[in-house]
């Protein structure tokens, strides 16, 4: 959905206008009333005048409102890869916000700014929009702000890897929250739920369940409450623990009730601690229970990790190829589904691999390829193009390809690849 930003940059000589219509006045008759010193009727002045400043209040006040609806529920209106619209709209924002001095939804509006620079791959641009709102944050005594925006940049440095870099702006919010009254729940739920992941990408598995039952506390409905016991879960399988982890997952399925989303994750979950534990057999039922339950419309990250899951555990990788390959068609251009796909896509890859079948690593060599020509942004392109090269040079040992030298594997111009004269035999 995007701004119409025609439809919010009223000027004050277009709400007279509009007044003018309203009243059957003319326009200019309302500008010599409320300039004219001269004119005796000064009760009909001042009535005038502030009948039009209330006129002229309430339309700020809706078109405040609406600002703060699109700055508040931005997520959902941003596309995540058409950032050009996306830029479009939140500086549209940022400027309205400017205008009627909302200072706190502005800094919000430039947050939201730098989100959509990070799904751009630009990630130093982001940070630096981040910490200088951050810096104003501070400056206006906005605490709670001050929080999300360093659990944001935390956000982002995890995504490259930069786990110490993390833990130090996480550690700047928690000096925040120890020092400052943060009542806002959702602020808090997301710094510690971030956080414990930081902590579990660092191996520090005590630290990290301690960090998520913090944000169990905040938590303030199903999805939240249950992203964090699979977070504990999952740190409990990661320190061999996994009869806990089994049962904690196990117990969290009576909270699901007819949520057949998150009841699929969490059978997902205990499938990938059975598989850990050396147990085929069980792995295998509540993997095949997983995919069951799954709902049409499943987040699409939990639905690559069911995937991603069933793949590793099963060998029938048939019954989620053609899926995996339309969720990627339908979210493999949203950033923040990338991740999951690109691990499920490794994974599958794998399967094909391990499987010897030549012609499905084919076809999906070529959707590899034809999805590198209509990719923009040069960190995907890289990753996709390292997928095809796994497969080529699978291969090129298999005997499928010949290749002559200087072969450039890192690019997509194979053209001096050439099929070897049993191609034909090999794929049948």
């Amino acid at each position: 959905m995007h701004l119409l930003q025609n439809k919010y940059s009223l000027t004050k000589e277009e709400v007279l206008k509009q007044y003018a219509t309203k009243t059957n006045l003319y326009e200019k008759t309302l500008k010599q009333y409320l300039k004219n010193k001269k004119i005796q009727n000064e009760k009909f002045i001042k009535f005038l005048e502030v009948d039009f400043a209330k006129s002229f209040d309430e339309l700020i006040k809706t078109v405040t409102s609406q600002v703060i609806f699109y700055v508040e529920n931005i997520n959902e209106h941003i596309h995540l890869y058409n950032e050009e619209h996306d830029i479009i709209n939140i500086t549209f924002l940022i400027q309205l916000c400017q205008q009627f001095n909302m200072r706190y939804h502005q800094l919000i509006a430039m947050g939201n700014l730098a989100r959509c620079k990070a799904n751009m791959g630009l990630s130093n641009t982001a940070k630096e929009l981040i910490n200088d709102v951050i810096e104003k944050a501070k400056v206006l005594n906005y605490m709670d702000l001050v929080v999300f925006y360093y659990t944001n940049l935390a956000y982002i440095e995890n995504n490259e890897e930069n786990y110490a870099t993390s833990r130090k702006a996480l550690k700047q919010a928690e000096i925040i929250i120890n020092t400052n009254t943060i009542d806002n729940k959702d602020v808090l739920y997301k710094f510690w739920y971030t956080y414990g992941i930081t902590l579990t990408l660092m191996g520090k598995q005590g630290a990290s369940k301690r960090k998520f039952l913090q944000a169990l506390r905040n938590a303030d409905n199903l999805l939240s409450e249950v992203k964090c016991i699979f977070s504990i879960a999952l740190n409990y399988k990661l320190e061999g623990k996994y009869s806990k982890a089994i049962s904690l997952n196990v117990k969290t399925l009576t909270r699901c009730g007819n949520n057949l989303e998150i009841k699929s994750a969490v059978l997902n979950n205990i499938a990938n601690v059975y598989y850990a534990q050396g147990n085929a057999e069980m792995a295998k039922k509540y993997i095949n229970d997983a995919i069951a339950l799954m709902p049409k419309e499943m987040n699409v990250n939990f639905k690559t990790e069911v995937y991603d899951s069933y793949l590793t555990i099963e060998s029938d990788y048939q019954k989620v190829k053609d899926e995996l390959l339309q969720l990627f068609t339908e979210f493999g251009k949203i950033t923040e589904a990338k991740k999951s796909l690109y691990n499920c896509i490794d994974t599958l890859i794998l399967k094909l691999i391990s499987k010897e079948n030549y012609k499905a690593l084919i076809h999906f060599c070529t959707y590899l390829m034809d999805m590198v020509s209509k990719e923009v942004n040069e960190r995907d392109i890289e990753q996709l193009k390292t997928k095809i090269g796994d497969i080529m040079i699978f291969f090129i040992k298999k005997g499928v390809l010949i290749y002559e030298k200087e072969t450039n594997f890192d690019g997509i111009n194979y053209s001096k690849l050439k099929l070897s004269s049993n191609f034909n035999s090999i794929c049948n």
